[in-house]
């Protein structure tokens, strides 16, 4: 099994890296990147709620620059805080 940091749960990827940050508040939200049909970057946030995907261009500069990172999770929060709907806000539970 590969271990591509970019598909691994956050909580997974600061084990892996063994980074000292905060506990996570979302440990039921996975972060993936990938590509839409334009081939542009996009982030897919996922969880049992269901999922939707953030074109990371622009929206989100580092984890379009660094892939998913410990610090993804805030990021998203903040892009969905100012731009999101209710359903994307209640997927992330904020």
């Amino acid at each position: 099994m590969s271990r591509n940091p970019e598909t691994l749960n956050l909580a997974v990827e600061a084990i892996l890296r063994k980074k000292d940050s905060a506990p996570f508040k979302r440990p039921h939200v996975n972060y993936k990147t990938g590509r839409d049909r334009n081939g542009n970057k996009t982030l897919r946030c996922s969880s049992v709620e269901g999922g939707f995907t953030i074109q990371t261009n622009g929206n989100l500069p580092r984890t379009h620059r660094d892939g998913v990172t410990v610090e993804t999770d805030a990021e998203v929060c903040a892009y969905v805080r100012r731009h999101g709907t209710d359903r994307q806000r209640r997927i992330l539970g904020i």
